[in-house]
C-alpha cells in the first residue's frame, strides 16, 4: 500500500511539473521549469494565444521556443532567451512560419550561427534586443510582412532584418557583417544604423521609403537595386564610401551628407536630388 501511495504522488507531481502554468490573466507562463517539464528545449507553442516568459530560458546548442501556431503573442517580459555551446548550425532562438506572430519586450542573444528570430507573415517586434546571432530578425526565410519597432539589433554574422516587406521604425542596428537591412519593400524611420568595413545600411530591390534616419559607417548607406525605386528624405548619411548608390531609381531629397569619400554613387541617371546638403560635389 505505500508503495502503491508513493507512486500515485510521484505521477501526480510529474503531471504538475509538465502541466501549463497560467498568470491570472490566463496567459501560459514559460520559465526554465516548465520547458524542462514539458520535455525540454525547443519549448513548442503549438496554441495561438498569450505567452509570457516568468524567468531567463537558456537552450544547449539548440533553439529555445518553436512556434507553430499561427496568432501567437509571446511577450519576453524583460527576461532574457540565450544559448550555452551554440557554435555549429543550429535552429533560431525563437522560431517559426505561422502567421501572426508578436514578439514583445526582451532579449534574445547567443545563436551564433542560426538567427535569433525567424517569423512568418504579419509578424511584429516591440521593443526586443537581439545580438550574436546570424541575423537579428527574418520572416520565413525572406518572405512575408515583419515590423520592428523600438528595438536594438548588434553583432550580428549577416543582416540585421531581412525580409520581403519590412517596415524598421525606432530601432538602432549595429555590428552587423552583411546588410543591416535587405527586404524587397522596405519602410525605415527614426532609426539608427552603423556599418562597419564593406557593409550596406539599407539594400532595397523593390521598393522604399526611407525617411529620418541616421545612417553611419560601412561602404553603402544606402543601395537601390536594379528595377527598384525609393523614396530618401531627410536622413543624416556620414562616414561611408558612397551614401547613396543604386541602380534603379531615387528620389533623394533634404538629406544631409558628412564625410563621406562620395555621397552619391550612381550606375543610372534615375536620380532625383534636391535640397540635400553635401560633403562633395560629385552631383548632389
Amino acid at each position: 500500500m505505500k508503495h502503491f501511495t508513493h507512486s500515485i504522488c510521484c505521477f501526480t507531481a510529474a503531471l504538475a511539473l509538465a502541466a501549463p502554468v497560467f498568470a491570472v490573466d490566463g496567459v501560459t507562463l514559460i520559465n526554465q521549469a516548465t520547458v524542462q517539464g514539458a520535455g525540454g528545449f525547443p519549448y513548442i507553442i503549438s496554441q495561438s494565444g498569450s505567452y509570457r516568459l516568468s524567468g531567463n530560458l537558456v537552450a544547449a546548442s539548440t533553439s529555445a521556443i518553436s512556434i507553430t501556431a499561427p496568432n501567437v503573442t509571446l511577450d519576453l517580459n524583460g527576461f532574457t532567451i540565450s544559448c550555452t555551446g551554440c557554435t555549429a548550425a543550429q535552429q533560431p532562438g525563437i522560431g517559426g512560419s505561422q502567421p501572426g506572430t508578436e514578439i514583445l519586450n526582451g532579449t534574445v542573444t547567443g545563436f551564433n550561427n542560426s538567427d535569433c528570430i525567424d517569423t512568418g507573415t504579419n509578424a511584429r517586434l516591440d521593443h526586443v534586443t537581439m545580438s550574436q546571432c546570424e541575423a537579428g530578425v527574418a520572416a520565413a526565410s525572406g518572405a512575408g510582412d515583419l515590423t520592428v519597432l523600438n528595438s536594438t539589433i548588434s553583432g550580428t554574422l549577416g543582416n540585421g532584418v531581412y525580409g520581403a516587406h519590412v517596415s524598421v521604425v525606432n530601432t538602432m542596428i549595429g555590428g552587423y557583417n552583411n546588410d543591416g537591412i535587405l527586404a524587397a519593400t522596405a519602410t525605415v524611420s527614426n532609426s539608427t544604423i552603423v556599418g562597419g568595413f564593406g557593409t550596406q545600411g539599407i539594400v532595397i530591390s523593390a521598393s522604399g521609403v526611407v525617411s529620418g534616419n541616421t545612417i553611419t559607417g560601412g561602404n553603402t548607406g544606402i543601395y537601390v537595386e536594379a528595377g527598384a525605386a525609393a523614396t530618401i528624405t531627410n536622413n543624416s548619411i556620414s562616414g561611408v564610401i558612397l551614401g547613396v548608390q543604386t541602380a534603379g531609381s531615387a528620389v533623394v531629397g533634404s538629406n544631409a551628407f558628412a564625410g563621406n569619400t562620395n555621397d552619391f554613387g550612381t550606375t543610372t541617371l534615375a536620380v532625383s536630388q534636391h535640397n540635400n546638403v553635401c560633403s562633395n560635389h560629385n552631383g548632389c
